[in-house]
């Protein structure tokens, strides 16, 4: 997981992070799928299934979905911090999201 940030970007996005991960926990989502099957722990899920009775109930992971949007927004601090200091130096520019 990262990001590529525009260090030249303007304060008037900086709240549109906050927001998006604001929505994205307010989801009613209880069935948790990615573009790739690290995101949502595809191969414990499938072995979960194959023991179980049940084929969904190991997909249905709310609390998965809440720990990767943690680690998303975690992540996008972190890079935001290591950008700053260049952005304090860099000429201005429009946000580039």
């Amino acid at each position: 997981m990262g990001v590529r940030i525009d260090t030249r970007s303007t304060t008037r996005d900086a709240g549109l992070p906050k927001r998006s991960f604001h929505t994205l926990r307010s989801l009613p989502a209880d069935i948790f799928q990615g573009s790739h099957a690290s995101f949502f722990d595809m191969k414990r899920k499938l072995a979960e299934r194959a023991k179980g009775s049940d084929a969904v109930a190991p997909f249905i992971d709310r609390e998965g979905y809440l720990r990767y949007i943690d680690r998303a927004e975690a992540t996008l601090r972190d890079d935001l911090a290591k950008a700053r200091p260049k952005a304090e130096s860099a000429p201005s520019a429009p946000a580039v999201w």
